[in-house]
């Protein structure tokens, strides 16, 4: 993408690739970043060793107006074989032809800000039910379907081992309480559960997001024990919308995790993913949980247990995260923190995910450390406790928005 400073009108472009070019592309130009107009006719080109040099194009721009804000969106590569261009695009330059504009420094987009007055509801779900069980209500939520591949993240890029459905037996609502529920050999698959998403229905910049939830999953055998269901990867957290633009994905749309819980009943997780401190390391902090030489250890704040229902809550502005339990904050992360090993990202449209994942990269981390994990396993390295419990539940009694007004 190519901010142009100011809106032109825009004539033409001209494309030089390196070895790895794309074979099918658009022109497309936009005012905000957020809403693309294609500008150009579909440029297809040869593929698989029939490309000859020079690797160049020009792309006339059809799009009436003034445009400040220009891209190339990429449908398929073009490579040939043993040249390593088939793991991606690659451009040389990229030049645009036009009139008015500003030859200036582009102007910043100004940051959203928080409103300064007192804090109000503006979104929630109570999941109100009765006794029969209940689907979600569609215009607030959708599901999330499969295990990721379809979107080149089998596992969904963290070595998870559910498939996420929209069955009934996975997520439903009853008696006033969301459930999300992992199954085993359920559906012709090893493992199912439920994603749910407000992506499309509902995005907010800023604000305090709360949801009132316990786990049914057996418990650790104590606080500060090293055993338990670890695997059952449950959590409440929220995602930049713009993830699903291929020009930004993740971590660039940032990812606030108001609870992890992993399957150890006396502690979970909250952090911010982001540019420059994402994955192992992401910036946030552990609910009563302290890591030493020895391993995991019972930290010294007020006693947690999953299988309770307890208040997860995030405060959010334009320079702090806040993570809080049952109303007591126990981390702050503020934009100083994140600038000093990144970017901040904070700054634009989230949406509400609630899941409960089986495995992956993170709850394996634990599990396999025999310092963090003493107890029981099945033949394949998961945790016993997990494998006879099945299934292993997430409720949910309601989830909130609120922000200043």
């Amino acid at each position: 993408m190519v901010d142009l400073g100011a809106p032109a009108q825009i004539s033409r472009v001209e494309v030089d690739w390196e070895t790895g070019f794309s074979s099918r592309y658009v022109i497309e130009v936009s005012n905000d970043r957020e809403n693309w107009t294609t500008a150009s006719a579909v440029v297809t080109k040869s593929m698989n060793g029939t490309m000859l040099p020079p690797l160049a194009d020009r792309v006339d721009v059809t799009a009436a107006g003034s445009w400040r804000y220009i891209r190339l969106n990429s449908t398929e590569r073009g490579w040939r074989a043993g040249d390593g261009s088939q793991y991606g695009i690659s451009l040389y330059e990229f030049r645009v032809f036009g009139t008015g504009g500003s030859a200036g420094t582009p102007a910043p987009i100004p940051e959203p800000m928080p409103g300064t007055g007192d804090f109000q509801l503006v979104w929630a779900d109570e999941f109100d039910s009765g006794a029969t069980t209940a689907r979600l209500d569609a215009s607030k939520w959708r599901y999330e379907i499969g295990d990721g591949c379809d979107r080149g993240l089998c596992g969904w890029g963290n070595g998870e081992r559910q498939f996420y459905t929209d069955s009934i037996e996975n997520v439903f609502m009853q008696n006033g309480i969301l459930n999300i529920a992992l199954r085993k050999d359920h559906q012709n698959r090893a493992y199912t559960s439920g994603r749910v998403t407000t992506l499309g229905r509902y995005e907010f910049t800023y604000g305090r997001v709360a949801a009132r939830i316990r786990f049914q999953t057996p418990a650790s055998s104590g606080p500060g024990a090293k055993d338990g269901p670890v695997g059952v990867w449950g959590a409440f957290w929220t995602l930049g919308k713009d993830v699903v633009d291929p020009y930004v994905g993740w971590p660039y749309s940032g990812e606030l995790d108001v609870m992890e819980m992993i399957g150890y009943s006396w502690w979970y997780s909250s952090a911010l993913h982001g540019p420059g401190h994402s994955g192992g390391g992401s910036i946030g902090g552990s609910y009563n949980k302290e890591d030493t030489s020895t391993g995991i250890v019972l930290g010294n704040l007020a006693e947690y247990r999953a299988g309770d229902w307890n208040d997860y809550e995030m405060e959010w502005d334009a320079n702090r995260v806040e993570f809080r339990l049952n109303g007591r904050t126990f981390r702050t992360v503020t934009r100083a923190e994140v600038e000093a090993r990144g970017l901040w990202v904070y700054n634009k449209p989230n949406f509400l995910i609630l899941n409960v994942a089986y495995d992956g990269a993170y709850p394996a981390a634990y599990r396999n450390n025999p310092r963090n994990f003493t107890g029981a396993r099945t033949a394949n390295g998961l945790s016993t406790a997990a494998e006879n419990a099945f299934p292993h539940t997430m409720q949910v009694d309601w989830v909130r928005v609120y922000q200043r007004r």
